[in-house]
């Protein structure tokens, strides 16, 4: 008997979860963040490559919707999101090269919101004088593939580098996790020759069951993704999860190593780089700047690390969309503010000098 009321409420619970989410679909329904073609029609803007693992699809014109926002995206023929070609010849401008991931690239804002396109404003209206920024940003991107990115275009002549990092101080299976990112690129490099099967075995085999989880979810339940939008600040603020430590460890080595190599290609080429720490908002409310500390102690003599830490904690809820970790065009701005005031109080152009 006690069996039989157990399993009428387990299915009485079950049915009303399923009559919710059909519900919810037609009441509220969220839509997590896609891209969709000039025709509306939703589409993957990611191309594999041999090198970098994969890339944006070149010459791209859509938008990227999704229930907080809604901008335009356009891609040039390099498959970067700037509608104008990077031009080698610079002329007498002053040059910044940006990398980055999702958050360089300036998901969910409009192009011109982005930071970088931001700071090469603010720069010139200080400055008097034309900045030019490349925004080669592409979301998923870690260290590795960013660095990668930059021998791309290190004949470009870039008089400064931005390099944003995005990460916990811990391994933690997270969209954008840098950690994440640099020790499955490491990963997927050693394999890349082997069999397409044999690649798709070691993925799995690597893939944690939570996560996989978690983007199912993510994907498929509407009533989690209301929770989120009305919560999402609250659940971030105490998210502070252990990780994994073995993981945590290699992932820290393979990107120390990749910065330090990164450090000396740079000081060869007399090339500056600032090193921007983009925190997860639940980093920002616990003011944890312990990545910071673990950068700054790898020693980089041409990379300078800073943080938008104490800028983005000055009004969280402003600066972050609810449904994920990216930055509102507010929050672009502010660091694009912090990049300007940093780039000039450093010394980093030498040669600018403001008109009266």
């Amino acid at each position: 008997m006690a069996v039989a009321k157990v399993l009428t409420v387990v299915v009485a619970t079950l049915l009303a979860l399923v009559v919710s989410e059909i519900a919810s679909r037609y009441l509220y329904h969220v839509e997590m963040a896609h891209f969709v073609d000039s025709n509306g029609k939703p589409t993957d803007i990611l191309r594999n490559d041999p090198e970098l693992e994969f890339k944006l699809k070149p010459d791209f014109r859509g938008r990227q919707v999704g229930s907080e926002f809604q901008v335009s995206i356009s891609t040039n023929s390099l498959g970067f999101r700037d509608s104008k070609e990077f031009a080698k010849e610079k002329g007498g401008a002053y040059r910044i090269l940006g990398l980055g991931d999702s958050i360089t690239f300036g998901w969910g804002v409009e192009e011109d919101q982005a930071y970088l396109s931001r700071l090469g404003k603010v720069l010139e209206s200080e400055l008097g004088r034309k900045v030019e920024t490349f925004n080669l940003g592409v979301w998923g991107y870690g260290t590795i593939q960013e660095v990668k990115v930059f021998q791309q275009f290190q004949d470009y002549k870039p008089d400064l580098v931005i390099l944003e990092f995005f990460a916990r101080n811990v391994y933690v299976e997270e969209a954008g996790n840098d950690l994440v990112d640099n020790y499955n690129f490491e990963q997927w490099y050693k394999t890349r020759d082997l069999p397409q099967e044999v690649r798709r075995k070691e993925r799995e085999a690597n893939r944690s069951h939570v996560n996989a989880t978690k983007e199912f979810v993510a994907q498929h339940c509407n009533l989690c993704r209301i929770g989120v939008l009305v919560f999402g600040g609250f659940i971030r603020k105490g998210f502070h999860p252990r990780g994994n430590d073995q993981r945590t460890s290699v992932a820290w080595q393979i990107t120390e190593n990749e910065l330090k190599e990164f450090d000396r290609d740079l000081g060869s080429m007399n090339i500056k780089c600032l090193l921007l720490w983009a925190p997860p908002l639940g980093m920002v409310q616990a003011k944890d700047d312990s990545v910071v500390a673990t950068l700054r102690s790898f020693g980089l003599q041409n990379i300078k690390v800073i943080s938008a830490l104490d800028v983005l904690a000055k009004s969280p809820e402003k600066y972050y969309y609810k449904l994920d970790t990216h930055w509102r065009p507010a929050g672009q701005e502010a660091v694009a503010e912090f990049l300007a005031q940093t780039i000039v109080t450093e010394g980093f152009l030498p040669s600018i000098t403001k008109t009266k």
